[in-house]
């Protein structure tokens, strides 16, 4: 009994820690992927750029978050992040133009 309460301890530690990684990481993930994105389909075409980045973060999700992560909830966070890579785009134009 008290060695299934350690282990399901050690995983649920694992488990924080590696969600709090990808977390920090996920940022830079999807500023990537919209970069890719705009830089591919241009203007004009939102939804398929959404559809496409949406494609593309789905692998790069840890299988353990998955269940956590609606497509609601993804859309709302390329959502956000597509505001600050405006914004960057904006103050450096290079970001979306080099290839």
């Amino acid at each position: 009994m008290t060695i299934t309460i350690v282990i399901a301890v050690i995983i649920a530690l694992f488990t924080v820690f590696a969600a709090k990684k990808y977390s920090a990481l996920l940022p830079s993930i999807l500023f990537a992927l919209i970069t890719e994105a705009e830089r591919e389909f241009g203007s004009g075409t939102g939804q398929l750029k959404l559809a496409i980045v949406l494609e593309r973060l789905s692998p790069l999700i840890p299988a353990f978050m998955r269940p956590f992560l609606t497509v609601a909830t993804l859309e709302r966070l390329i959502e956000f992040a597509l505001e600050s890579a405006k914004l960057k785009w904006t103050t450096n134009p290079k970001l979306i133009h080099s290839a």
